[in-house]
């Protein structure tokens, strides 16, 4: 157990969460109590000087089925915990009852979630010194970050409803030993690191840059013979579980070792990488192949902006569709909903599409959230700009989809980049949010997205997903309550309302393709023909139905539509007639 930073002599607390749960008060360890008080103390560490919902902990604690007196058995193992945390003489009590939920007050440096987070934001700011000595602290920095990791987070605690947060601290920590051992290989450590990411390739044999780096080690090493093994043994798997082949930065690595080389130079700083990229890619002109990739499981890389890392993901192949991300959009939930799977796989199986976590959510680095349209364009670009080099054509024009308020990033980007635009559609999209609820109704909105994220949650599925079943919209609810804090999901929709694109869609270049349902209830119909009827040529397709999201509700109609769209002969079809409707 790590001893807190604060000066001995006065009361501090210790809380360990990169591991199994440990708890600490001077110095001494606390026992928190059973299983359903280490449940509870652990969603709070979670979300550390947040306020946490009753509803949101009764989830946790008891699933979908509570009992009855759930509230009474919450507020009893909420008194016990505060009594094992305050200690014997009651004072000093972090954990507090706010509103309608809880916190757990936690002090710079208590919690070694938050030491590991800032040695890794110190490491990222010495990336600037390109020295020996700067490459040895940050190498130093990634190092103490890693050696505060006990083991899985919260090892031996069931929180299965915070699976979001748990994967993204883990794959965190991934990020950080890649980065720390990169580090090591810039100094010249090659020995030293290749046991190391042996190890690491074992755990994650589909994890492409612990291979890379452990090619460029072995070459260091006098190995070619042993890189160019592991080269071939990572292109086996990748074609055998994804079907897909190494990224270009792999193959031009294993060029390099054929042609004597030995690896990484001492300034590489390629962007960390989980998979690899569909076999192949190129201009429209290319027939898009479909193959396992298409089918397999979603790829995930990183992009970098301001020193803070965008999670992105690719599936299948051709030219890419590029997805801006709308209001409560996540890489992972999103993709364990079946609906947004077979939509997505549809339109894989003639593009390659693009996702992302936009700042501050779900894999990508934590943080504040955009606070702007401008910021969430800078997010969109930089996705755009890894994706394409990645893919093997970097600066080449992309496609763009935007759903709801993914419409005003997606229209912002083709305005102010439109050589990096070549088709827009835009789908339940508007061209300013003020306009699609009184400033009353969004304000009331907004209060109770922030501080009932049950209630909020079950209002935002109706409104959503009125079209479907009961089941399907206490699914999205929860999945909405588990994937995001009252607080952001409140700066998210308060973001969505402050958008405002009309003074930008007038030089969008790209043809463009607006679909809207009738009933949407969300973003009133009118809205869509405002924002087709503002964008120069572009077609407005009218669909039946109520539900505001493409893949909810008849979601073969929209893909069809989008892949038409995308397609030359079709697309001069839907173009030459705007207004054009689809029964």
């Amino acid at each position: 157990m790590l001893a807190p930073l604060r000066p001995e002599g006065g009361f501090c607390m210790w809380y360990g969460i990169l591991g199994p749960l440990e708890v600490a008060r001077n110095g001494r360890p606390v026992l928190v109590g059973g299983p359903q008080q280490q449940v509870l103390l652990s969603v709070l560490l979670l979300s550390a000087n947040v306020l946490v919902p009753a509803d949101r902990l009764v989830d946790h604690l008891w699933g979908d089925e509570p009992p009855s007196s759930a509230r009474q058995l919450l507020h009893g193992c909420v008194a016990n915990l505060r009594r094992a945390l305050a200690g014997a003489d009651g004072e000093h009590q972090p954990l507090e009852r706010q509103g309608p939920g809880y916190l757990i007050r936690v002090g710079p440096g208590d919690l070694d979630r938050s030491r590991f987070d800032d040695l890794v934001a110190a490491a990222r700011t010495s990336g600037a010194d390109r020295t020996r000595a700067g490459w040895e602290h940050r190498s130093s920095l990634l190092q103490q970050a890693l050696r505060l990791w006990r083991g899985p987070v919260l090892d031996g605690i069931a929180l299965e409803s915070c699976l979001p947060e748990t994967v993204a601290l883990e794959e965190a920590r991934l990020r950080v030993l890649e980065q720390r051992v990169e580090a090591d290989l810039i100094l010249g450590r090659h020995a030293e690191v290749v046991p190391e990411l042996q190890a690491l390739t074992r755990v994650h044999p589909l994890r492409e840059h612990p291979r890379k780096l452990l090619m460029a080690a072995l070459a260091r090493c006098g190995r070619p013979a042993d890189a160019l093994a592991v080269f071939r043994d990572l292109r086996e798997a990748l074609m055998g579980e994804l079907g897909v082949e190494p990224s270009i930065s792999v193959q031009e690595l294993h060029q390099q070792i054929l042609t004597g080389g030995d690896g990484l130079e001492d300034d590489d700083q390629t962007v960390v990488e989980i998979a690899a990229p569909p076999r192949r890619l190129g201009p429209r002109s290319v027939a898009a192949e479909s193959h396992g990739a298409a089918a397999g499981e979603q790829v995930i890389r990183y992009a970098m902006l301001d020193g803070r890392s965008i999670a992105w993901s690719a599936l299948g192949s051709g030219p890419p569709l590029v997805f801006a991300s709308w209001s409560f959009s996540r890489l992972e939930p999103d993709w364990h909903d079946p609906a947004f799977q077979r939509f997505v796989r549809k339109l894989a199986e003639h593009q390659t599409v693009i996702r992302y976590d936009r700042w501050g959510t779900g894999l990508s680095d934590a943080g504040p959230v955009s606070s702007s349209l401008a910021e969430e364009v800078e997010v969109l670009a930089a996705v755009v700009d890894a994706a394409t080099g990645v893919l093997g054509v970097p600066g080449a024009p992309v496609d763009l989809f935007g759903a709801s308020s993914g419409g005003c990033i997606a229209g912002s980007y083709a305005a102010t980049r439109p050589e990096r635009v070549d088709r827009l559609v835009l789908f339940g999209a508007y061209a300013s949010g003020d306009r699609i609820a009184s400033p009353r109704t969004q304000e009331a909105l907004l209060t109770v997205v922030g501080s009932h994220p049950d209630l909020s949650s079950h209002i935002l599925a109706g409104l959503l997903l009125p079209g479907q079943t009961v089941a399907e919209r206490d699914d999205f609810a929860r999945v909405l309550r588990s994937s995001t804090s009252p607080e952001r999901a409140a700066q998210s929709l308060e973001a969505a309302f402050a958008f405002d694109t009309r003074a930008q869609l007038g030089q969008i270049d790209a043809a463009t393709l607006v679909v809207h349902r009738r009933a949407d209830r969300v973003v009133p119909v009118g809205l869509g023909q405002d924002l087709a009827s503002r964008i120069p040529g572009a077609a407005f397709v009218p669909l039946d139905g109520v539900d505001h999201l493409p893949w909810s509700g008849d979601l073969d109609t929209p893909a069809r539509l989008v892949i038409d769209f995308l397609d030359d002969e079709s697309a001069a079809a839907i173009t030459r007639r705007r207004g054009r409707h689809v029964a």
